[in-house]
């Protein structure tokens, strides 16, 4: 895994408006990641996709974020700050994963980029996607089997499914980071989820923006390429527009 530069963000920008959420999170690791295939990157648990998404954001952006959220009661924005080693979970567990629920045994593995893609596709039925695709095969505790791969999950009583889902969740903490938030307004508290691939690609967008408006104003004035602009480090780009404001 590599940082990116100016060159290549801006080039992910510009591919990523017509990308889902999805997509856009597997380009920037695509880019991030040259020496591994895309169809490997889209099979790393959601939790080691945005460990890596987070490391890049660093490498990009440095280590303190700033997300604002709404307070669901009385919709008061609030400001959350905090640096990426507070948001740091320890690794998925990326073996298989054994539950034992409801007098049933069941193996599974953690979802990736792929299912949680199938999942949304599928709308209202999505958790039950999720499970078929994640659930490798199930058994009675009795020793009676279980048809697999034709549909492990139907057998499945309601209690079990919903202690797969738990399970997942706790063995992949990076993939679902929720903060403890309380309202300064009218005293409301939730739990606000934080999303590593939105917010990441919220502040490439500002950041992009902000880029071109550079470039523009540094094109403009002394007839460079964007990609010779785009290669001048932060510092002196800025030292650059400095000079113009004050001429």
């Amino acid at each position: 895994m590599q940082p990116l530069s100016a060159f290549e963000l801006l080039r992910l920008w510009e591919w990523g408006q017509g990308q889902t959420p999805l997509r856009r999170g597997l380009g920037l690791l695509a880019a991030a990641c040259p020496d591994e295939e895309l169809a490997t990157l889209a099979q790393l648990p959601i939790g080691e996709r945005d460990a890596r998404l987070l490391t890049l954001r660093e490498w990009s952006f440095g280590r303190d974020l700033t997300a604002l959220v709404d307070c669901p009661r009385c919709h008061e924005p609030l400001e959350l700050s905090f640096r990426t080693d507070e948001i740091r979970t320890a690794p998925a567990m990326t073996d298989q994963l054994v539950l034992e629920n409801a007098g049933y045994r069941v193996w599974f593995r953690l979802p990736n980029t792929l299912d949680v893609e199938a999942a949304l596709t599928a709308g209202q039925e999505g958790h039950a996607v999720l499970l078929q695709r994640c659930v490798l095969g199930t058994q009675r505790l009795d020793g009676e089997p279980v048809p697999v791969p034709e549909a492990p999950v139907d057998a499945l009583p309601a209690a079990a499914a919903a202690a797969i889902m738990a399970a997942i969740e706790a063995a992949d903490p990076q993939a679902k980071l929720t903060f403890a938030v309380t309202c300064f307004s009218c005293g409301y508290p939730w739990q606000a989820l934080f999303d590593i691939v939105s917010f990441f690609w919220n502040e490439i967008n500002v950041w992009a923006m902000r880029m071109l408006a550079e470039v523009h104003a540094l094109a403009s004035a002394y007839h460079w390429r964007e990609a010779d602009i785009l290669a001048l480090s932060p510092w002196r780009r800025q030292a650059y527009l400095q000079l113009l404001g004050a001429a």
